[in-house]
């Protein structure tokens, strides 16, 4: 699999980008690792639509910031959004909540730290509520969730 990589020269925390899953429709995620000892592991779970946009660079400041503190943290774009393989079309409650595993399945993989906490905004706040039960109920951060999906779309 491909990767890139960047180390913050102020911090010592690194990024590294990179494809992973299995299946037929990879996802696009960054791993930010912290440079001394590991602390714990977070997951982010984005919005959708303009909220993905609107919250991508919080997500990225916020994900080395914890890096900076000794927190492993994963980002992810669920299939069918951003840099992930799959056509927009394919994106469903189901297909995000499947992605938002298998990014903490590679936090876990790559840093050996579960989600002690997933921090999401909008409908990500209701993919991780989705998840938490099957991650070991980590911390639940939660701005602005969407409660009614029907509503929301």
């Amino acid at each position: 699999m491909a990767t890139t990589q960047r180390t913050d020269p102020e911090t010592g925390a690194t990024e590294v980008f990179e494809f992973f899953g299995s299946g037929r429709h990879r996802l696009a995620g960054v791993t930010h690792v912290p440079p001394g000892e590991l602390q714990g592991g977070v997951l982010i779970c984005p919005g959708v639509l303009q909220d993905f946009m609107k919250n991508y660079r919080t997500e990225v400041i916020l994900g080395r910031i914890l890096a900076a503190r000794g927190m492993a943290v994963q980002r992810v774009q669920y299939r069918g959004t951003g840099h992930s393989d799959g056509p927009a079309d394919i994106v469903s409650f189901t297909t995000m909540r499947e992605d938002a595993l298998s990014a903490a399945e590679q936090l876990e993989s790559t840093t050996g730290k579960a989600p002690v906490a997933i921090v999401a905004a909008r409908m990500g706040g209701l993919v991780a509520a989705s998840c938490s039960g099957d991650l070991g109920d980590p911390l639940l951060i939660l701005l602005e969730p969407v409660i009614d999906a029907g509503r929301y779309y």
